[in-house]
């Protein structure tokens, strides 16, 4: 695997981590976009998420994402 570094312009971004339900993901989504809004950021993209564990196999309330 070969590793590459990268500088990137500054940027505005929101991040958001949680441990719990995978159910939960949607009023996360919605108290996420709400700051955006209110905010007035325009997006560039899809809001996307990352698993730090697998969603399928990890306990109903210890999704980490």
């Amino acid at each position: 695997m070969e590793i590459k570094e990268k500088t990137m312009e500054d940027q505005k971004v929101a991040i958001m981590n949680y441990k719990g339900a995978l159910k939960d993901m949607d009023v996360l989504v919605s108290k996420l976009t709400g700051w955006v809004e209110v905010e007035e950021i325009e997006t560039a993209g899809d809001l996307f998420a990352i698993f730090y564990n697998n969603p399928r196999t990890a306990k109903e309330n210890e999704v980490v994402y």
